[in-house]
């Protein structure tokens, strides 16, 4: 043992001093108050239509424009969350009642809520437990007659394969939908997430590194799935016009749609923040290979894989306790232990998605919808006529997913993302972190 623990009532690690330093998220600059108070000086708070058919939203429509230049995409949409950009991501590619989407059983619950939102089954695959992304190899094993799409999550920043993702999609004649909800930015073989499938996802949620507090933005290069993904977003409308007097395009009035129309204070400071984005993004980089660095000789800490030809935002810092006698009870006790150093660390997911109770208990819309309009997939056995098993949502089909959340932890919180936080303050997280796995025999106490 090198030095007392602070749980144990030795010095922290961390000083006073130096989380005095640390930067909270999001913060403000003049340049966003700027953009913002424009948009109250010109008075346009939402997006209209004018009765000669001329679309009034300056700063919607801009945004649109430069992130679908920012991707190297054709068309964006603007919505009010990064679910919404989800949802009509899978409604502009057709995916609906009775379809399957596959997906990881790794992401935030929003992945597959936004499945269901299109009236579609949710079906998970395992990850690798290495770049914490879905596991290609575990794709086509779960791939049936009614199988519509396959959702790649590209987890803490960290692009899919999308190369043998893409090939497995040609195959099998699949949609593929990237979630590129914490992927602002990386790069894949010199190509942005979210430029590799049919559409794309991502979120301008307060705790991004791209963010606005609230809102999404929907991408793609397919014209037909663009607009009918913004006919789903905004009630319905034809290409052109939002909720104007011109209905006469009627193509998509008998979809089921919705209101997910962003407001222009938001378009504004989304704008004003996209200008600084690979800054951040640079920040969060250099700070994460800087803990791989320091952390690097350090026993039993592994981290997540950058694959070659990947960049990542490390939109979050997964740290995790590679030990062979890892549980549970250890990883607290870490947990607990990197907190009293005052190393900033919390705990992000401890279940994979399958296991939470909306699969478990499958009620849905109510009598098993969505899942009961998929009945005839090989998925299901049915033992009645009033109830079924989904034999995907079974927790143990999911050993990489259960064995990364229950031996990990995240560096950094929410609020203290690693993509904004000075570099003093990650080499103290360091030093934290060092001290805590050197000395974790001392916690694994029964």
């Amino acid at each position: 043992m090198t030095e007392k623990l602070a749980v144990f009532g030795g010095p922290k690690a961390v000083s006073d001093k130096i989380l005095a330093k640390r930067i909270f998220w999001p913060y403000v600059t003049e340049d966003d108050k700027k953009a913002v108070m424009a948009v109250l000086e010109r008075g346009i708070l939402f997006g209209h239509t004018e009765a000669d058919g001329k679309v009034i939203a300056p700063e919607t429509e801009a945004l649109q424009k430069e992130f679908a230049e920012y991707i190297g995409v054709k068309y964006c949409l603007a919505v009010n969350s990064g679910t919404a950009a989800l949802h009509i991501a899978l409604a502009g590619c057709g995916v609906g009642i009775g379809d399957e989407v596959i997906t990881s059983a790794f992401s935030y619950i929003a992945t597959p809520m936004a499945i269901m939102h299109a009236h579609a089954v949710p079906v998970f695959a395992d990850i690798d437990i290495d770049t914490h992304n879905l596991d290609v190899g575990r794709i086509e094993k779960n791939i049936t007659p009614r199988t519509k799409a396959i959702m790649p999550v590209h987890m803490n920043g960290l692009p899919c394969d999308m190369d043998k993702i893409s090939a497995v999609a040609r195959k099998h004649n699949l949609f593929v939908i990237e979630d590129a909800a914490q992927a602002w930015g990386s790069v894949y073989k010199g190509k942005k997430a979210g430029s590799f499938g049919n559409a794309a996802a991502f979120s301008l949620n307060g705790t991004k590194n791209f963010s606005v507090g609230e809102g999404g933005l929907f991408v793609t290069d397919d014209k037909d799935i663009y607009e009918r993904a913004r006919a789903v977003a905004m009630m319905g409308a034809g290409p052109g016009e939002s909720f104007g007097e011109d209905y006469s395009d009627k193509r998509f009035q008998h979809l089921i749609t919705y209101n997910y129309k962003v407001q222009e204070l938001t378009s504004a400071l989304a704008r004003s923040r996209l200008r600084r984005l690979d800054k951040v993004n640079k920040c969060g980089f250099d700070n994460a290979l800087l803990l791989n660095r320091l952390l690097g000789q350090v026993k039993n800490a592994s981290f997540q894989t950058i694959s070659g030809g990947c960049t990542s935002t490390f939109y979050k810092y997964r740290l995790r306790i590679d030990s062979p006698d890892v549980d549970k009870k250890l990883r607290d006790q870490i947990f607990t232990a990197l907190k009293a150093e005052g190393v900033d660390v919390t705990m992000w997911q401890q279940d994979p998605l399958p296991a939470f109770p909306v699969f478990q208990e499958m009620a849905g819309y109510g009598k098993y919808c969505p899942w009961i309009h998929a009945f005839t997939s090989d998925h299901y056995k049915i033992f009645s006529s009033s109830w079924f098993v989904n034999e995907n949502y079974r927790r143990e089909n999911y050993p990489n997913t259960q064995k990364l959340l229950d031996s990990s932890l995240v560096i950094c919180s929410e609020s203290y993302p690693i993509f904004c936080q000075p570099k003093e303050v990650i080499e103290s997280y360091a030093g934290g972190i060092k001290k805590v796995f050197e000395n974790i025999s001392e916690l694994n106490r029964p």
